[in-house]
């Protein structure tokens, strides 16, 4: 090595210093791995992944303060819990329930307030009050009271195992 390859080298580091510090930096090979105990990243402004983001390890997580926007399908694949929200949801089309067993279990009140269809056993355990026109093309089982205050349609048949009232 020579005094002048040894200034291109120092060059080339000073430039690739600066380029981090305070330009565009470009590691055209190898894995970027910052290990920093306490931060090892912040961004201050945009930032866009050009690839599959992934959030591993064993106390990993993400944290999304304001909004977060899922141009395509969301898969959660925790087989025990996959969605929470403390607050509202609002779905602006059709909710799928496909799994086996419990598809859809409300815990509180329901309010539908468009049509229901129903293609198998439902079981209500409290009181199921529906306001409108109620066509029932299977059968109605009803093992407790039954309060109908409007026109109710049954093309099947009907078991009422106590007192019904009209």
């Amino acid at each position: 090595n020579t005094f002048g390859d040894w200034v291109t080298t120092t060059n080339k580091l000073a430039k690739e210093n600066n380029d981090i510090a305070a330009n565009n930096y470009i590691k055209p090979t190898g894995t970027l791995i910052l290990s920093d105990p306490t931060l090892g990243l912040e961004v201050t402004s945009n930032a866009y992944v050009h690839g599959v983001l992934s959030v591993i390890g064993a106390v990993s997580s993400a944290y999304v303060q304001n909004n977060m926007n899922v141009g395509s399908q969301l898969y959660l694949t925790n087989t025990t819990l996959g969605l929470v929200s403390s607050g509202a949801g609002q779905f602006n089309g059709p909710v799928y329930a496909n799994s086996s067993g419990i598809g859809l279990y409300v815990a509180n009140n329901a309010v539908v307030t468009g049509n229901i269809a129903i293609g198998g056993l439902e079981t209500v355990n409290g009181t199921l009050t529906v306001y409108g026109s109620t066509d029932i093309e299977n059968n109605l089982l009803v093992t407790g009271s039954a309060i109908i205050d409007t026109n109710t349609s049954i093309l099947g048949y009907a078991v009422v195992n106590e007192r019904v009232t009209t």
